[in-house]
């Protein structure tokens, strides 16, 4: 079965795809508060610099024509490479989500004395 591209359509995908990805990843690299609550506090600041100039760099590589699949492979790469950046800090703790946010608040409150037993 032979089935039809239309190479219009996929044009647009790709400059939509690459164009929203430069965007993110501009606003990462030159936001101050994107980068202040961008939610990732185990992630060091050049690691981030790093990866959104690297995704910025692959972007325009995969917008150019010619240089259109090396730059999807520079692409998954990158996205990769901050998928396995973000996995550590996220699998670490195996604790359900509600106890990992009062973590340490929780267990102090649990140490201290209240004000109503002798």
């Amino acid at each position: 079965m032979k089935t039809h591209v239309n190479k219009t359509a996929l044009l647009a995908l790709q400059w939509s795809l690459g164009v929203v990805l430069f965007i993110e990843a501009a606003l990462l690299a030159f936001s101050k508060t994107e980068i202040h609550f961008a939610g990732h506090p185990g992630i060091r600041h050049w690691i981030r610099l790093a990866l959104a100039w690297s995704e910025m760099l692959a972007c325009v590589v995969f917008l150019i024509p010619r240089t259109m699949k090396a730059g999807a492979t520079l692409l998954i790469m990158v996205l990769a490479l901050a998928a396995f950046a973000h996995a550590p800090r996220q699998f670490s703790d195996r604790r359900p989500a509600h106890l990992r946010r009062c973590g340490r608040s929780h267990r102090l409150a649990r140490a201290l004395p209240t004000q109503g037993r002798s």
